[in-house]
């Protein structure tokens, strides 16, 4: 008798309507809006008269310009989400640490008041000893 275990079949799955919508709004359009901007300028560099050394070398710094703008861009963009996630945290964090700040405000309230009470026996005798050294000093005793 023979065993054998079928193969399992694998099913491409068909990419759904929102896919495809995705796929055209976040890989397509960039990607042709970038070629098109670039065949422009391209276009504009030929079509822009006689060529001089001068006028290759500022398209050149035109060309080197322009992609470190758009990751400026990026980077500036993901500066800015940093910054307004930090101050939700932010916000939402100084409602606890307020708390925290009161409960080490009423711990130093309470060990300033009972240091104050364990050192005033000693300071009501060194004073009452003080008040009688003055007391017989103007006396000349």
């Amino acid at each position: 008798m023979d065993q054998t275990t079928p193969i399992p079949v694998e099913v491409e799955p068909k990419p759904t309507k929102e896919h495809r919508k995705q796929v055209l709004w976040q890989i397509w359009l960039p990607l042709s809006l970038g070629i098109a901007m670039f065949l422009c300028l391209a276009v504009a560099s030929v079509r822009a008269g006689p060529v001089t050394t001068a006028k290759l070398a500022n398209l050149s710094s035109i060309y080197i310009i322009i992609p470190n703008m758009v990751i400026g861009l990026i980077f500036l963009t993901l500066l800015g989400a940093m910054i307004y996630g930090i101050v939700r945290l932010l916000s939402m964090f100084l409602i606890y640490s307020r708390q925290v700040q009161d409960y080490f405000f009423n711990a130093a309230v309470f060990i300033h008041l009972w240091s104050d009470k364990a050192v005033a026996p000693i300071f009501s005798i060194k004073a009452g000893l003080a008040g009688i050294r003055a007391f017989l000093s103007h006396f000349g005793i």
